[in-house]
């Protein structure tokens, strides 16, 4: 999140920005935004930058359309200062769905469904932890979840460890999916 007060204000002053940008956030958001980029650079919040800057907040389970994008976001359980979401976006007839950081919730059944891709958490292999997945967990609920595909990502020193054991794609650097 602190990433997008360096981003806009190179923007602003050093790339001299020209096409419109939005961004999209949960509630809170905005107020959110606007107390890092003060905290940074005090007097640094530009409310009509020179390029055009939407900032809109999505609420759970509500569908949000943004141009081609069709993004619905929903509540996991994450301890992160701001209401933690997971979420589903569809674009050209396809569909990407990405938890983030979340403990086990039933509405990652709804977020997943039928995902072309579903990037998913794992951060220790079987261990339950607060606020994470385990690949065990995740495994057990794809029969309930259905994505066409499955992607881990978060992994800790003991998912790492395990990665023979997993029957799953893992996320690397510079990795690139195709969706067609």
């Amino acid at each position: 999140f602190g990433g997008l007060v360096f981003f806009l204000r190179e923007a602003t002053l050093m790339k001299r920005r020209k096409r419109a940008l939005l961004l999209a956030g949960p509630e809170g958001f905005v107020d959110r935004l606007k107390t890092a980029m003060e905290t940074f650079f005090p007097g640094g919040w530009i409310d009509a930058p020179p390029f055009g800057l939407t900032l809109i907040e999505y609420e759970a389970e509500k569908e949000l359309v943004l141009g081609p994008l069709t993004v619905k976001p929903f509540r996991v359980r994450h301890a992160c200062g701001a209401p933690p979401y997971a979420l589903r976006i569809t674009f050209g007839g396809r569909t990407v769905a990405y938890t983030g950081d979340t403990e086990w919730v039933e509405t990652l059944c709804d977020l997943g469904a039928d995902a072309d891709l579903f990037i998913c958490e794992a951060y220790f292999f079987s261990r339950p932890i607060n606020k994470h997945l385990s690949y065990e967990t995740v495994a057990a609920r794809l029969i309930d979840i259905k994505p066409k595909r499955l992607l881990l990502t978060h992994l800790n020193e003991d998912m790492l460890h395990r990665l023979a054991d997993v029957l799953h794609d893992v996320a690397e650097d510079g990795m690139v999916i195709d969706l067609n």
